[in-house]
């Protein structure tokens, strides 16, 4: 008995050294010459990535877990959205509840520590008949773990996948370009190809977004200023010029509705064409509007943020 007694003593010894060494190490994300979510952004994929330390400097709690050993050494948090079949009758913009994802959180995080913590949360049980590691919570259909130090992966379908297209065999569909200009922002959406749109405040017609091959749209802030930036690629010329168009008409339409008189010199700049690009000159954004934005994103995974 006291055998056993010594041999339980020195395996929480173990277990201690292990944890302390743990948290004086500092992790950082396993991605250092590329971005996580470059791997996200296969076709029809709707993708966000946010720097939750910016965010949180001016918004605190933004894109909170509620688990303080996640939300207090969280650097980026980014997000596929996906649907496995688009059909002429869905709903549009999508419903956050019809949308798959799957996604990650990085920053100074141990697997062991993270892993050990998700084993006896009680809402989680390890998955079992798979040669993935991971945890699953079957009410709140979620799927997570840390895979590597820096990391934690989590989907809400098939985690195995989420494991394997982002990181075990990733490809990178988000070019340096627009990923380096991405990761410097507050906040960015991307999508190629898109088949449908969440409600983020874009009223653009599915026919129109159709026509659409990339988009690109993003918060950045300068000197405590937030700003809403992008630039979109349409399928052709004629159609960028046709975007053009509408995207002026709707901007007088919001100005009219709010009782403000268009200023069509502004407005020219607002919305530049090249080719089959268009880029959207920053726009300054209200503290609030910021915040509803960041708002809807937290609302996608169904309050894993």
């Amino acid at each position: 008995m006291r055998k056993l007694a010594l041999k339980w003593l020195k395996l929480n010894l173990l277990i201690a050294v292990v944890a302390v060494l743990a948290l004086s190490c500092k992790h950082t994300t396993p991605f250092q010459e590329e971005y996580y979510f470059q791997a996200l952004g296969k076709e029809s994929n709707l993708v966000a990535t946010a720097d939750i330390k910016k965010l949180n400097s001016a918004y605190p709690g933004s894109l909170a877990t509620g688990v303080p050993y996640v939300d207090n050494n969280a650097e980026r948090m980014s997000i596929a959205l996906f649907k496995d079949e688009y059909k002429e009758e869905d709903v549009y913009p999508a419903p956050f509840t019809e949308l798959k994802y799957y996604g990650a959180i990085e920053g100074n995080f141990s697997s062991f520590i993270g892993n050990t913590g998700l084993s006896w949360s009680k809402p989680f049980f390890k998955a079992k008949d798979t040669e993935v590691k991971y945890y699953t919570n079957t009410e709140a259909s979620l799927n997570l773990a840390f895979p590597q130090n820096g990391i934690m992966l989590f989907a809400s379908d098939s985690y195995p996948q989420a494991y394997e297209e982002s990181i075990k065999n990733r490809q990178l569909y988000i070019n340096t370009e627009d990923a380096t200009s991405m990761a410097s922002s507050v906040v960015s959406c991307y999508v190629q190809d898109p088949k449908t749109m969440i409600d983020l405040g874009f009223d653009l017609p599915l026919s129109v977004l159709l026509q659409m091959h990339k988009a690109l749209v993003s918060v950045v802030e300068k000197e405590g200023v937030y700003y809403l930036e992008g630039k979109l690629e349409m399928r052709s010329e004629k159609l960028a010029k046709t975007m053009l168009t509408l995207l002026r008409n709707i901007e007088i339409q919001r100005l009219k509705k709010e009782g403000e008189k268009p200023n069509y010199t502004i407005l020219g700049a607002m919305y530049l064409q090249e080719g089959a690009f268009i880029q959207i000159a920053p726009k300054q954004l209200e503290g609030t509007e910021v915040k509803t934005f960041v708002d809807k994103l937290s609302i996608i995974s169904g309050g894993v943020f």
